[in-house]
């Protein structure tokens, strides 16, 4: 039978192995996984242990996220204690500190600091088609892209992924060559009737600013009657990734050409406006119409490129913007999500 002085030993040193700190290497903290097996993204990360710090973990394994993230294009962190806005702030400041924060609301998104206005307007009940945040964009878009799910909707609210690197594949090959040929070209009517606000876009009263502006990014600008604006631009479809080399398509045409506008809105359009003056509109980089055919083989490929996944409270998904495309569905109730965006490139970056 044991003494009471050695069950007390006992004790004490249980008691020091407990307290004694466990350091185990930072491949040990996290598991990953691909969501389907059969697709290249998201890969998903999880912790492998209990009480993983999701944020000192993400700062000392940033090679490792840059380096995933080229592979797959997207990264769902999930399962990691991320309960509240703060914790994201707090994660892009200490991760990603070079990006920039938004608000994505319940029909709307809005920068949360002094920064330019959107007329981005979407609805619970419509979709927000698939695109590469600013493709078509003044020469400027985010490289990568970072959402937090703070409130998933009741019900749908997904946001597909499009692999860009699996869309240029999809895409026949007569139809890649003829918009590699010639671009696509982009026109934009500002009409302050449907929140298409040059001053907003622009962020200027100053017409001459404008004008500075369009020359410098490519644009060709008219000004109309009214002290209305219509700008055209053209821009190419299919780009290299700068840091893989591979060829995407990196667009977004799809959301304006009129194969994809709602029979209803269109319905509008033409009983409004005469074809010239449609809010939006894209055409091959010479001008002659894009042909709905073509337009319907963008947009198959695309379903074959696309991956979806449900959203859960406290996930965070990281996209490079270039290797994949993004879209929101429809959705019941309230769904508040939040968003970081940066490290900016322009097309001569790619040149």
């Amino acid at each position: 039978m044991e003494s009471q002085a050695f069950q007390k030993l006992k004790e004490q040193r249980f008691k020091e192995r407990r307290r004694k700190p466990v350091t185990l290497p930072q491949s040990e903290l996290v598991k990953s996984r691909l969501l389907n097996p059969e697709q290249n993204l998201p890969l998903v990360i999880e912790p492998d242990i209990d009480d993983v710090d999701l944020i000192q973990w993400a700062k000392a394994n940033k090679e490792l996220i840059e380096h995933k993230l080229l592979k797959h294009g997207a990264l769902l962190f999930r399962n990691f204690k991320m309960r509240c806005v703060s914790d994201f702030r707090r994660f892009i400041g200490n991760v990603f500190p070079q990006l920039e924060m938004y608000e994505i609301g319940y029909a709307h998104q809005k920068p949360t600091r002094n920064d330019l206005p959107t007329a981005l307007t979407i609805s619970s009940d419509k979709t927000l088609g698939w695109h590469n945040d600013d493709s078509f964009n003044h020469f400027r878009w985010p490289m990568k892209l970072v959402f937090y799910c703070h409130k998933p909707a009741q019900q749908g609210g997904e946001t597909p992924l499009v692999d860009c690197r699996k869309l240029y594949e999809f895409i026949s090959p007569e139809v890649r060559e003829r918009f590699r040929r010639s671009g696509v070209m982009h026109v934009k009517n500002y009409w302050p009737e449907l929140g298409l606000v040059w001053q907003n876009e622009f962020g200027t009263t100053d017409k001459a600013a404008v004008k500075s502006h369009c020359d410098t990014t490519g644009m060709d600008l008219e000004w109309l009657e009214n002290d209305r604006l219509r700008t055209r631009f053209v821009r190419p479809l299919i780009a290299r990734h700068p840091a893989t080399g591979e060829s995407i398509w990196f667009s977004q045409a799809q959301l304006w050409h009129l194969y994809n506008v709602a029979p209803e809105i269109l319905a509008l359009w033409s009983s409004a406006f005469a074809e010239h003056d449609y809010p939006s509109n894209c055409f091959y980089g010479d001008g002659s119409r894009i042909e709905d055919a073509d337009m319907q083989v963008i947009c198959e490929a695309a379903k074959k490129a696309q991956v979806v996944f449900t959203w859960r409270q406290g996930d965070i998904l990281i996209l490079d913007n270039m290797l994949v495309a993004h879209a929101r569905a429809t959705f019941v109730g309230e769904r508040e999500h939040f968003k970081a965006q940066g490290e900016y490139l322009t097309l001569p970056d790619l040149q």
